[in-house]
């Protein structure tokens, strides 16, 4: 009889333990998770379809969308955490069905914007030499000089850079205070360029234009704020403009009026300068909304499967910056042929260096 009591006891003591299990508590807590992953995937597609739905101009979101290298690594992240988490969970005898579900959403995430970079080229490309320079090709340079900060090794370098890759459009922003030291160098090499200073808000604001005498005589035209529009007097040439829009706050609850007025202007850029060449620190990506309207106009450096490789801050590796200093061309009288994104001494930007074919 002894053990037959023992035997009714672990049983009313097994039902009082299950009884006392809050089930209530297990389901929200079951709810909570699923809403969790519904979280993080509406994250995912969002960061992916902010340019479509048109909100890349917005408060916070024009930040996150400069950043998508950051979004690809940090939904890898996620990925590779949440994937360890269920392997845990999973050992211990319970279903991680959520803990997968969020793994995938993030390596999903992570792979689409790995496709989109890819597509834009990750890599710095070959250094350009002038040798390679064919009858009717245009050599186009841009290169943030960081003003007033620019030493004489800055100034050398992009002298270097212009003769090396027989650069024939060089555009400077922030180049207005060293583009006579860099026109003096040149002439010393025998180059010849006409010279296009634009005076902007400040010394680090202007941006000077080089234009090689060998595409003919320029005059200057009224521009965007920040940048300096030239067209061809006599010669063929085409119609030439260095632009540096003011930069996007890094304050995610900071004003956009300016950054999206010059964009704009960016925009009508573009729709208005027919058969031309757009270069400069344009402090916007592929991924805003005023590089995704260029009507006629395409990225040279996507094109030469450099577009996605970063030249901002060139502290970091191209992997992990931000593409946001551009040529652009007009595909109806352009074809690219070649480019490359080059590390430049004593500034913050890197130089991207795009070859084009006159069709």
């Amino acid at each position: 009889m002894t053990g037959q009591d023992d035997g009714v006891r672990s049983q009313s003591a097994l039902g009082r333990s299950t009884a006392s299990v809050p089930s209530g508590r297990v389901e929200r807590t079951r709810a909570l998770g699923w809403i969790a992953v519904v979280v993080v995937a509406m994250a995912a597609v969002l960061s992916l379809a902010t340019g479509v739905l048109g909100w890349s101009g917005e408060k916070g979101i024009a930040q996150v969308v400069a950043l998508r290298t950051w979004l690809l690594w940090g939904f890898a992240s996620m990925a590779v955490v949440a994937l360890l988490t269920a392997l845990v969970i999973g050992s211990r005898g319970r279903r991680p069905a959520r803990t997968i579900s969020v793994a995938l959403v993030c390596a999903l995430a992570a792979g689409s914007h790995l496709l989109v970079l890819d597509s834009r080229g990750l890599d710095a490309g070959l250094p350009l030499d002038a040798a390679d320079e064919r009858d009717g090709d245009i050599t186009v340079l841009t290169a943030n000089v960081r003003g007033e900060r620019a030493g004489e090794e800055t100034v050398s370098a992009i002298v270097d850079l212009i003769i090396s890759s027989g650069a024939d459009v060089v555009a400077l922003p922030e180049g207005q205070p060293v583009v006579d030291e860099v026109v003096a160098q040149l002439i010393g090499h025998g180059e010849s360029f006409q010279s296009f200073p634009a005076f902007g808000a400040g010394p680090n604001r202007g941006t000077a234009l080089l234009v090689a005498e060998s595409l003919g005589t320029y005059r200057e035209v009224d521009g965007p704020v920040g940048g300096v529009r030239v067209v061809p007097v006599d010669g063929d040439g085409p119609p030439i403009a260095a632009v540096h829009p003011t930069s996007l706050p890094p304050d995610p609850t900071a004003d956009l009026g300016a950054w999206r007025s010059e964009g704009s202007q960016l925009r009508a850029l573009f729709r208005t300068m027919t058969g031309g060449i757009v270069a400069g620190d344009m402090n916007a990506t592929l991924d805003h909304q005023q590089l995704r309207e260029t009507g006629t106009y395409v990225d040279a450096g996507s094109a030469a499967g450099i577009g996605g490789y970063g030249t901002f801050p060139s502290s970091l590796p191209g992997v992990l910056g931000t593409a946001i200093d551009h040529v652009l061309v007009d595909r109806g009288r352009f074809t690219v042929r070649a480019g490359a994104v080059v590390d430049v001494p004593g500034t913050d930007h890197r130089a991207v260096v795009v070859r084009v074919a006159q069709r």
